[in-house]
């Protein structure tokens, strides 16, 4: 976590919190067998944001990203996003989970 001294919303609690939240949007969603635990992505998402407003859109932005891949999993397309925003959102999470992800259009 650069450069932020109060990081007491960063509670046990919390991590556990949201830990969970990725491990239900993660259910269902076929992921590569060498893709990173909950945990280890939590904590790599920690210690790249610079505050907690960049922590909790990087989690966003990755249970985003499971659900997607849950819904892709299950042949549901409720929701799609446009090719831009999900080739980038592909590039970061695969910076956090360390598994390649492929868009449609690649």
């Amino acid at each position: 976590m650069a450069e932020y001294d109060d990081m007491s919303w960063h509670t046990p609690m919390f991590v556990e919190r949201i830990i969970a939240q990725i491990e239900t949007a993660r259910e269902g969603a076929e992921l590569e067998e060498n893709t990173k635990p909950c945990s280890e992505m939590e904590d790599f998402i920690f210690k790249k944001s610079g505050t907690r407003e960049e922590y909790m859109a990087l989690i966003a932005r990755l249970i985003m990203y499971l659900r997607e891949k849950s819904r892709a999993s299950s042949n549901i397309d409720s929701y799609s996003l446009p090719a831009a925003k999900r080739e980038e959102l592909a590039q970061r999470v695969t910076e956090v989970t360390g598994a390649s992800y492929q868009t449609d259009e690649s």
